[in-house]
């Protein structure tokens, strides 16, 4: 059978789920781990990874148990009245002429259906209106939207930075941010009006151009630190009171969580979804680890932040010229997904305000109808950021510790508390539906293939008190920033 253009295979998930977790972040995680110690940066940039992933899997699980909650809720088949005989469930006629022919296009009989399979997409703020409260789904689109909001004014104004500084240096025209913040928008508009599926191109160009670029810092980094040639100021093994710092700038150095529905759902074989994700995460965690020990070496404690500034024009020419665009082409494919993702979200609010959970969101909607809801919802999520970054701009406010603030404490929600929840109550959910499923649905199959191997509330509580720990230390952070400066 040929693949749903709509779909994609797992090599192109790899890239997607590659674009979107590397993102800026990357640049200033040397400096951080290596301000914490060599031995306290290495086991941080450990837990965050592995507790991450935990969280990821649960992600994965709630959505699944969701498509399977939906479906549990959809008219029964009517059983056949009396006992239920095998035949109830054949998957197979009789012609005229006796030859057997498939009752079902499918050939599962509806006794084997995977009601787990996750067919629909199913977006955090669809789960927050099943599993949360009216308040709580308030509180979950506010936290939602300043995280993405917040994310897109630093986006667009690092992206505009960047190419001001790579085009004019430091002496550039007083119009120059205004007019290369238009470019921005208007190149990366189109590509938020689609789902993740039409920015292939776009991601795959990105992920070849920021793997060189990662790859050519790695070997620059190891060669300063093999030639010697300057001295290097030694790393203590530990700096406990940098643990603030670690929380605030290293904690989020695994954030997707928030768009894995939109590149998990157009998957076209979904069962291998825990292996490709554990694949992706243990390969940035290696690049994460090889930029670590690399930066270590060869600058010790004077690395700069970020990772780029060690490697200058002035020095290495045109790669160091070449390096400045590394945020460029990074958040040019971090971007539309972000924004894809707030206004599917946007999408699901919509829905639920207007026609209750049960109601077809512009993913399921045909026609114009649907085009004029996505392109309406695309341009509220895509114009606040732009308009917020020229305001910024122009009237000499700084957006960034405001951002920053929201961000750090936002951003622990979404990618520690909101999963820790979702897998919780969908648990809990689906097995009260199993229990009272009467009919032929308690013939479907009730084990969630997708669920995470992290099994027990006992992870769910780990990732809340990670949370807490992240946010408290962040507190500290910024209280100290204030205090200091």
């Amino acid at each position: 059978m040929a693949k749903d253009s709509s779909q994609f295979g797992p090599g192109t998930a790899v890239i997607y789920l590659f674009n979107l977790v590397v993102g800026t972040g990357v640049l200033a995680l040397p400096s951080v781990l290596i301000s914490g110690g060599w031995l306290l940066g290495g086991i941080f940039i450990s837990v965050v990874a592995f507790l991450s992933y935990v969280s990821l899997t649960f992600v994965v699980e709630a959505m699944a148990a969701t498509n399977a909650l939906l479906e549990y809720e959809k008219e029964p088949v009517k059983a056949p009245s009396g006992n239920i005989s095998a035949n109830a469930f054949q998957t197979t006629i009789s012609t005229d002429n006796g030859v057997k022919q498939p009752l079902l296009n499918s050939n599962k009989s509806i006794a084997e259906k995977d009601i787990f399979e996750i067919n629909q997409r199913i977006e955090f703020g669809q789960m927050a209106g099943r599993y949360y409260s009216r308040m709580g789904m308030i509180i979950f689109f506010s936290i939602l939207i300043v995280y993405i909001y917040g994310d897109g004014v630093i986006y667009s104004t690092v992206v505009v930075r960047s190419l001001l500084s790579f085009i004019y240096g430091a002496e550039e025209p007083v119009w120059a941010f205004s007019l290369f913040l238009c470019i921005f928008f208007i190149f990366i508009l189109p590509f938020c009006f689609f789902d993740f599926q039409k920015t292939k191109v776009l991601q795959m160009i990105t992920m070849v151009i920021r793997n060189v670029s990662l790859l050519t810092i790695l070997i620059l980094a190891f060669r300063a630190a093999l030639q010697k040639d300057h001295v290097v100021r030694e790393v203590s093994s530990t700096r406990f009171g940098a643990l603030p710092n670690l929380f605030g700038g290293a904690v989020y150095s695994f954030m997707c969580h928030h768009s894995i529905p939109g590149i998990i759902t157009p998957i076209a074989n979904k069962k291998s979804i825990m292996k490709i994700t554990g694949i992706v995460f243990g390969l940035i965690f290696v690049i994460y680890i090889a930029l670590f020990v690399g930066c270590l070496l060869a600058f010790g404690a004077d690395v700069l932040d970020p990772v780029t500034f060690n490697f200058p024009p002035q020095v290495y020419g045109f790669i160091g010229d070449a390096l400045i665009l590394f945020p460029v082409f990074t958040l040019s494919s971090n971007f539309p997904m972000m924004l894809i993702t707030l206004r599917n979200n946007l999408d699901t609010l919509f829905m639920l305000m207007t026609k209750g959970a049960g109601s077809k969101s512009s993913q399921d909607d045909k026609g114009d109808l649907a085009w004029q809801r996505r392109i309406v919802l695309t341009l509220i999520a895509v114009t606040p950021p732009i308009v917020c970054a020229f305001i910024a701009e122009h009237f000499g406010l700084s957006v960034d510790s405001l951002v920053g603030t929201s961000g750090a404490f936002a951003g622990c929600i979404i990618m520690f508390i909101f999963p820790a929840t979702f897998v919780y109550f969908s648990r809990r959910d689906v097995k009260e539906a199993i229990e009272n499923s009467k009919g032929p649905l308690k013939y479907h199959t009730t084990t969630n293939a997708y669920a995470s191997p992290f099994k027990g509330n006992k992870w769910v509580y780990v990732l809340m008190g990670w949370a807490l720990i992240a946010m408290i230390f962040n507190a500290i952070e910024k209280l100290a920033v204030l205090y200091y400066h």
